[in-house]
């Protein structure tokens, strides 16, 4: 008994000091993997333009990544704007930030009806060839899940508009020091994305999906030397993979010159731009923790949306059973009957 009453302390005792609020040990900025398009940071790095990284302890105080539980209290749209998008304010610094995704999973789904409508054909292929042993819905949590971001903004001496890219579903969790200003967020990619813990009074506004074909803008990051298969290409030097080389940075060079007419960006080069991260940080912040901004989790917070048919929060198994009845639904519509009827006479 004594070795269990002294052995919970010393738990309890290893869990505060080194949760996830302690600030980890190491170079943050060495802390990634090399992937085909770019770094995949770890995901407690917080990254800053000019190649600067911190600890999101050191920026964030009170600061713990995603969780299950972190439902919001209600979720919005952010609706379409049109391809002309509205301008930032005059005097407004434009900081722009293009990841490939987030490294933490936020309780927050959407997705399409013909998703739903490409996976039940899927469930009931599998159903009649497994002669009904594969009848369970797979998960798809995965691609319907927004992946968090935090967006530090601690810039003071003059109002920040945020330009956001990803290429995959992104929540972009802000989070504002006492000092600064956010005039405008303006939220682009192909696939969903969201916002959680807008400052009250700033302005939001959205381009994704399919609009982003008919307004002729194609997001691309602009290629890098580390990157997997610029390394490949230089190495194996090949026409095809020159052909693909130079179609990725025509591409990036397009959507720039884009980003520079629309926003007045000084410096597209400056953007932030990594292929996964989970924090950014926009400014400076002093070493210390008295200066350290605090954070705000998305749990009971405000979240916008990109408008999707399908948006909501929920843990696991609440995202499960939604996905099921909604696939099994959507199966049984199309053969007109309980999926049973499918194997009958069989």
């Amino acid at each position: 008994m004594k070795k269990a009453f002294f052995f919970v302390p010393i738990c309890l005792l290893l869990a505060g000091c080194f949760g996830e609020a302690a600030v980890p040990s190491g170079d943050p900025g060495k802390k990634f993997s090399r992937k085909f398009r770019g770094y995949k940071f770890h995901q407690d790095t917080m990254l800053a333009s000019g190649g600067q990284a911190y600890w999101a302890q050191e920026v964030l105080s009170g600061y713990h990544r995603a969780r299950e539980t972190d439902i919001p209290s209600s979720i919005k749209t952010i609706e379409q704007s049109s391809c002309t998008m509205r301008p930032p304010e005059t005097g407004s610094f434009v900081a722009h930030v293009h990841v490939g995704h987030g490294q933490q999973r936020a309780p927050v789904y959407e997705f399409s009806r013909r998703k739903v409508g490409d996976r039940a054909k899927r469930l009931i292929k599998r159903y009649v060839a497994t002669k009904k042993r594969s009848a369970s819905v797979r998960s798809y949590r995965s691609s319907d899940g927004l992946r968090l971001i935090n967006v530090a903004v601690a810039k003071s001496d003059q109002p920040v508009h945020l330009v956001v890219t990803s290429q995959a579903g992104v929540l972009w969790n802000i989070q504002k020091s006492d000092t600064a200003k956010i005039s405008g967020i303006s939220v682009i990619g192909p696939n969903g994305a969201g916002l959680a813990n807008v400052p009250h009074g700033t302005t939001v506004q959205g381009l994704f999906g399919r609009f982003l074909s008919s307004c002729k803008v194609l997001p691309a990051r602009m290629p890098k030397e580390h990157w997997g298969f610029i390394r490949y290409a230089g190495e194996r030097p090949r026409r095809s993979t020159q052909k693909l080389v130079n179609e990725n940075y025509a591409r990036a060079a397009t959507y720039a010159g884009w980003l520079m007419g629309t926003f007045r960006l000084v410096d597209p080069a400056a953007v932030i731009d990594p292929l996964a991260v989970s924090n950014i940080l926009i400014g400076e912040v002093e070493p210390g923790h008295g200066n350290r901004i605090v954070y705000r989790s998305i749990k009971d917070a405000t979240v916008h949306v990109l408008r999707n048919d399908y948006v909501f929060a929920a843990n696991r198994s609440g995202y499960s059973e939604r996905m099921t009845q909604l696939i099994t639904d959507a199966a049984e519509r199309a053969i007109g009957g309980k999926l049973d009827t499918l194997l009958r006479g069989s």
